[in-house]
């Protein structure tokens, strides 16, 4: 079953918008007129206002698989980028890989063995690129539902709190501290 935009968009933390746009879903973790503004002043941080670090998307489901496909571009830090595929808390899968210099944007895809019965799924998207998603789908006739989190904040500062170097996204110290608070967190970090 192929989740619809209006499912997917229940489903995402940390996006300050989330967008339809070409088919592919669009996560945005800043406003339209702050990136706006980040671009006439810099290009370099625009580039990296851009990334999709701090995002998730987080369901709790029956379905015992999990099919992914995404668009990443605007890569940067050598243009590699990681996608981390967790269930119950335990990382069963990633999607992974680089931008070539020749090339805009890349897909990525893959399936993902979920388990049985009923657990909580989250896709940590990355700190150092832009993801779309191009299609999210899971067992035909399985439950979907949001995952409520206890408060929302905002998260501030320079490349560490962006979750620069962290080999798996979920690793960033931003993203353990919003784990152990059980927030829905937008990062407004700017590595720079």
């Amino acid at each position: 079953m192929q989740l619809t935009f209006d499912q997917i968009q229940t489903l995402i933390h940390g996006a300050a918008r989330v967008l339809l746009t070409d088919g592919c879903v669009h996560l945005k973790r800043f406003t339209e007129e702050q990136e706006q503004q980040i671009q006439s002043y810099n290009e370099v941080y625009y580039i990296r206002v851009k990334t999709t670090a701090g995002i998730t998307l987080e369901m709790e489901t029956d379905s015992s698989n999990l099919a992914l496909s995404l668009e990443v571009n605007n890569a940067f830090r050598d243009k590699r980028f990681s996608h981390s595929i967790l269930v119950n808390g335990k990382r069963i899968g990633e999607l992974r890989g680089s931008i070539p210099d020749d090339t805009d944007s890349v897909c990525v895809e893959g399936t993902f063995a979920l388990g049985e019965g009923f657990k909580r799924v989250q896709i940590v998207f990355p700190w150092s690129a832009n993801s779309a998603i191009r299609s999210l789908q899971i067992d035909d006739g399985a439950t979907v539902r949001p995952v409520n989190k206890r408060q929302n904040m905002l998260v501030f500062g320079d490349s560490i709190t962006q979750g620069y170097d962290a080999y798996y996204p979920e690793n960033a110290f931003s993203e353990k501290l919003v784990k152990y608070l059980d927030a829905s967190a937008i990062n407004k970090a700017i590595g720079g």
